[in-house]
């Protein structure tokens, strides 16, 4: 799936911070799956969490593999890099439920700073439909966004 052929009645979440760092550093740090773990909420609070790296170090074709009692498992794999400009990652779960989405990164450089935004679409599974009567999806992604932009602006200027 593109990320510009979202189906009808999927999720589109997109973020953005001001980060005051050099676009240069944001990029390596979302272009590097290696990092995820230090700013990236998926997987945060999972002891049990495995994670294994495969293809390039970094940038396209770098994949992880995650696999968790809480946090599910999957695979992420870095479709294009655009440096210093955009980071495209197709996030594939297998488990609760399989779902494949789509994390497109975009940074702007400001002088010294960066602009990073952050969008997120796909399907929404049956599961995350039935669910959604009872809390929102796209809510409970914006936050998952919101706290990993926050922890790579603290990554970024630290």
């Amino acid at each position: 799936m593109a990320v510009d052929d979202m189906p009808p009645g999927g999720i589109s979440i997109e973020r953005s911070i001001m980060i005051a760092a050099p676009s240069r550093k944001v990029f390596q740090l979302v272009g590097d799956l290696h990092t995820w773990e230090r700013w990236n909420p998926n997987g945060m609070g999972d002891p049990t969490v495995e994670r294994t790296y495969g293809g390039s170090s970094s940038g396209y074709g770098a994949t992880m593999d995650w696999r968790g009692k809480r946090s599910g498992a999957g695979r992420m794999e870095v479709l294009s890099a655009t440096e210093p400009s955009e980071i495209v990652v197709a996030v594939d779960f297998e488990k609760p439920f399989k779902l494949r989405n789509i994390n497109r990164f975009r940074l702007e450089p400001l002088g010294a700073a960066t602009t990073l935004t952050w969008t997120v679409q796909g399907p929404k599974p049956l599961m995350a439909k039935v669910l959604g009567l009872f809390f929102s999806m796209d809510k409970m992604m914006a936050k998952h966004c919101d706290a990993g932009l926050v922890s790579l602006k603290a990554l970024a200027e630290s």
